[in-house]
């Protein structure tokens, strides 16, 4: 019997190169994503190590707060950045510049998971003044921030005057009326015949609290004849702050007044009274008065009167009235001059805060591109 045979039939050569030709035409197109997509892993790697190398370097001068962001960084008279201050490996990229507030840059190298860059820190003194002979100093802030969690802010609303005047009129009339008495004053007749004092009382509220009240007490001037139903005793009282406050977070009190009125050249007059159980208080000295005059030209001078050994819970005190003016009391050296003015502010020859620029670059020089850039800051 004979066997038949299968028919075999392979791929020409035509089909081979249209194969192949395809093959060439689909794959060509996958190389190079494949090539881009690890040319972005690496880009997006290297982005990744400059991120986390900016951080952590500004972390670094956050939490350490090394030598290049105090006034030891520059050497007086010459504006140049010292060499003491330079550590962890930091060199001089640009020297303080006065046309931006001081600011200077240091850089080092860094090697972070196998990648190499340059980290450069652009330093800027929030306060600095440079004077006519190049010399570059520090400061405090004018005025320190205020924190409602931890200061008392007490500002006049610009009533509490009429109030007054107003709550003398009604005892001075309601006698009237019941002594069958004619009146001869007006409300508007009781204006500048009010003394006004700022009163201060810091209280126990609780076992952690403190209560703060700020206010104005008023009383008829001892100098004039008392109208009728008026005695020495005739008080009235408002408030501009009231507020209770973690004894231990206590920390400065701000009072903006209108000076009083009463008197020429008299002295605006400031009772501060502190209860002696509050013994952090008492023990950290850990608070500090500033009183804003609104009327800075006022003849007027201040008497701080502390009562008891209240003066001793204050670390200092400052205002901002005319250098020629006196301040009185018993807490007067309490309060900071600078040369003959008062101090508004606390000057120190430290710097407090300054603004951090890092930006981070391939390789080792920052004429290369910058991958990234982070902004902190470092107070102190």
């Amino acid at each position: 019997m004979q066997k038949g045979h299968i028919g075999k039939k392979g791929f020409t050569l035509i089909e081979i190169i249209i194969t192949v030709a395809v093959l060439a035409i689909i794959s060509i197109p996958l190389f190079q994503y494949f090539t881009e997509a690890a040319k972005q892993n690496a880009r997006m790697k290297s982005q990744q190590n400059a991120m986390l190398a900016a951080q952590n370097t500004l972390e670094e001068l956050k939490a350490e707060r090394i030598s290049i962001t105090t006034p030891a960084a520059l050497t007086l008279g010459t504006g140049v950045v010292s060499g003491s201050a330079v550590s962890r490996d930091w060199m001089i990229q640009a020297t303080p510049n006065p046309s931006e507030n001081g600011a200077y840059t240091v850089k080092r190298s860094c090697t972070l998971n196998g990648g190499s860059y340059t980290v450069t820190a652009k330093v800027t003194p929030v306060k600095e003044v440079m004077s006519s002979t190049g010399t570059v100093t520090y400061q405090d802030m004018e005025i320190p921030k205020m924190d409602s969690s931890k200061d008392i802010i007490a500002s006049e609303r610009g009533t509490a005057d009429v109030n007054a005047q107003m709550q003398f009129y009604n005892l001075y009339a309601n006698y009237c009326e019941s002594h069958n008495q004619s009146k001869t004053m007006t409300a508007a007749d009781f204006k500048g015949k009010l003394k006004k004092e700022i009163c201060i009382k810091i209280s126990r509220e609780n076992a952690d609290d403190a209560r703060i009240r700020v206010y104005y007490r008023y009383t008829y001037n001892n100098n004039l004849s008392y109208p009728a139903g008026i005695t020495s005793s005739s008080k009235y009282e408002e408030d501009i702050a009231n507020k209770a406050i973690l004894e231990r977070k206590l920390s400065d009190i701000y009072v903006f007044y209108t000076p009083d009125s009463i008197g020429s050249g008299s002295d605006d007059v400031v009772n501060v009274d502190v209860d002696t159980n509050l013994t952090e208080i008492y023990h950290n000295k850990q608070l500090k008065l500033f009183i804003f005059s609104q009327d800075r030209t006022s003849s007027n001078g201040l008497n701080v009167e502390a009562n008891g050994t209240s003066d001793n819970c204050f670390e200092a005190a400052y205002t901002n009235i005319d250098g020629s003016k006196t301040i009185s009391g018993n807490m007067q050296s309490k309060f900071k001059k600078d040369g003959t003015n008062w101090q508004m502010i606390k000057k120190s020859g430290k710097n407090r805060i300054a603004e951090i620029e890092v930006s981070v670059y391939k390789g080792d020089s920052v004429n290369t591109s910058k991958l990234c850039t982070v902004n902190g800051s470092v107070t102190q």
